[in-house]
């Protein structure tokens, strides 16, 4: 049987490919938590790091791929297995962490935060270079 981390990973991993092709877009490959989106249109490409948490759980260890410049989608998985999407630019999330590192205790190293500091960014799928 699969963990629950594991579970929560791929239903968030299932809602967003809905809501991505719902709006022109299309996953085309997998690089270890990075996803390659293509937009159906322009055939642009970009990456995605697509990470879900279970109801209000804090999402994790976001930082570790900043060099290359993804997107982020955040999903708040609920137990009747429907999702809140949080959408971030590249820098946003930099700001985002930057911020929440300030408000971390000294011996705390987590690259992360909550979903009090990600309701801004709620539904915000314009952010994407979609159609």
């Amino acid at each position: 049987m699969a963990s629950s981390n594991t579970q929560t990973r791929q239903i968030a991993l299932q809602l967003v490919q809905t809501e991505l092709t719902a709006r022109g877009g299309v996953i085309i490959r997998r690089h270890d938590n990075l996803w390659t989106v293509s937009n159906v249109r322009t055939k642009k490409e970009f990456l995605v790091q697509i990470r879900g948490a279970a109801g209000t759980n804090p999402w994790l260890h976001l930082g570790s791929r900043l060099h290359l410049r993804p997107f982020f989608i955040l999903v708040s998985v609920r137990v009747d297995k429907r999702g809140r999407f949080f959408i971030f630019s590249p820098d946003e999330m930099t700001l985002e962490l930057g911020q929440a590192k300030m408000t971390h205790t000294p011996n705390d190293t987590t690259d992360g935060f909550g979903i009090d500091r990600a309701l801004p960014y709620e539904n915000r799928w314009g952010t994407l270079p979609l159609p």
